[in-house]
C-alpha cells in the first residue's frame, strides 16, 4: 500500500479545519476501511466530510459527534481521511509508514 499524504491548500475542501488529507494508488475497500477502523478506535467516532463541516458551521458547541482530530470522504471520485493538526499525522505516520 502507498500512502501519500497531502497537505491542504485553499482549493481543497476541508482547508482550514484540517492540515492534511492521506491518500493512496491503492486506498480502496479494504485498505479504506481497515485505516478508518484505526481511525475511529484511536479518535474515536467522526463522520464524513460534508456532514462534519455542515454541523460545524451549524453548532460547533453543540454537535454530538463533531470529532476534532479526523473526518473522511469517501465518494466515486475521492477516497480520502482527513486528520487535523500535526499531532495526528504524527501518530498516523508511526502506524501506518
Amino acid at each position: 500500500m502507498t500512502i501519500k499524504v497531502k497537505k491542504l491548500d485553499k482549493r481543497n475542501t476541508g482547508y482550514g479545519k484540517f492540515k492534511y488529507a492521506v491518500t493512496s494508488t491503492s486506498l480502496y475497500a479494504k485498505e479504506f476501511y481497515e485505516i478508518r477502523a484505526w481511525m475511529w478506535d484511536t479518535w474515536g467516532a467522526s463522520k464524513e466530510l460534508k456532514d462534519w463541516m455542515l454541523d460545524f458551521r451549524i453548532a460547533l458547541a453543540d454537535v454530538g459527534c463533531q470529532n476534532e482530530h479526523w473526518c473522511w470522504q469517501n465518494d466515486d471520485y475521492h477516497r480520502r481521511l482527513y486528520l487535523r493538526t500535526d499531532k495526528e499525522l504524527v501518530l498516523f505516520r508511526l502506524r501506518w509508514e
